[in-house]
């Protein structure tokens, strides 16, 4: 479809069956933004979206955003605040293409899991600023999520929150800009990265702009940093792994390469890295859905000769 999906009542589930299996190809209209999925006009509560394919306007290869498109959006102003848009799920998803991958304000409970968030790229940026996520505070849980080929931001967040954001794979942002993992614009933003591997960012990790600060709460933790440009930047963090010296105390820096494939961004481990930090349940399950019994640092635990088992945890809400 060529339309827009939006969403402004509760308890609505879309689900798409099978990968991609509802596919929505955005549009580059000049002069207003185009979403692909989202929208809301009120306050909404349990929606669930499965299995969708926001696709565009431009591929993998940067084009000229004639509106500030965004592949995903919840927000709505009523006035005087954004309503609240509660306990949403997201999995299987595919958004790529767009200037925004998301545009998220009012949000609570909100989970994106199993996602797929790229091609985040314009190339001219006189009239939208490319961001993996625009995100005005809000709680959320963002797990065992591909982030591939992005700008500027990551996960730029705006107002203050509370976000979970582990197991993930942050890899091969473009080249041309100046792209980033997650960075604060905001007072006291708290975010808890655990278990993430993050391969290839050149610019920076955790960073912060325009008078913004992380909480003195926020944590890193069994994070992999490999050839990136800083390797976290919380007040606490600890247990990471990476090729270049980390200044941690339980840290394991001027690491081997841990990967079986970094230029075929194959991500698994081929052999246990030192133990990182038991953080229990729910963070004990990795992207392939294997239980965690060693820790090894990264998206990753190491199994060999183990079929991955299937996801345990697709309905909670945050963290």
């Amino acid at each position: 479809m060529t339309g827009t999906i939006e969403i402004a009542t509760s308890y609505v589930t879309i689900d798409g069956a099978v990968s991609n299996g509802i596919q929505v190809i955005m549009q580059n209209p000049s002069g207003s933004a185009y979403v692909g999925v989202g929208g809301t006009s009120a306050p909404t509560h349990n929606v669930t979206l499965r299995y969708i394919e926001v696709a565009g306007p431009c591929g993998s290869t940067p084009c000229h955003n004639l509106g500030d498109h965004r592949s995903f959006v919840i927000e709505h102003w009523n006035g005087s605040d954004y309503d609240t848009q509660d306990s949403w799920l997201l999995q299987y998803m595919n958004f790529h293409g767009a200037c925004n991958n998301m545009v998220l304000y009012g949000e609570t409970n909100l989970v994106i899991e199993h996602s797929r968030l790229a091609d985040s790229l314009d190339s001219v940026g006189d009239i939208c600023h490319p961001n993996v996520g625009n995100i005005g505070g809000g709680t959320a849980t963002f797990r065992y999520n591909e982030v591939v080929n992005w700008d500027t931001e990551g996960l730029m967040f705006l107002g203050t929150g509370t976000w979970y954001i582990y197991g993930n794979i942050w890899h091969d942002p473009s080249t041309s800009s100046y792209p980033r993992y997650l960075e604060s614009q905001t007072n006291n933003m708290l975010v808890y990265s655990y278990n993430n591997t993050l391969a290839n960012i050149p610019y920076g990790t955790v960073l912060t702009s325009n008078g913004g600060t992380w909480s003195s709460s926020s944590q890193g933790r069994n994070n992999i940093y490999w050839n990136t440009n800083g390797t976290g930047g919380f007040s606490s963090d600890d247990y990471d792994f990476s090729n270049v010296s980390l200044s941690e105390t339980h840290g394991q820096g001027k690491a081997s390469n841990p990967f079986v494939s970094l230029t075929g961004e194959n991500y698994h481990l081929t052999a246990h890295t030192n133990a990182g930090l038991s953080l229990g349940s729910p963070y004990n399950v990795d992207y392939d859905g294997n239980t965690r019994t060693t820790w090894d640092r990264g998206a990753y635990e190491f199994a060999t000769g183990i079929s991955p088992n299937p996801p345990t945890n697709l309905t909670g809400t945050a963290h």
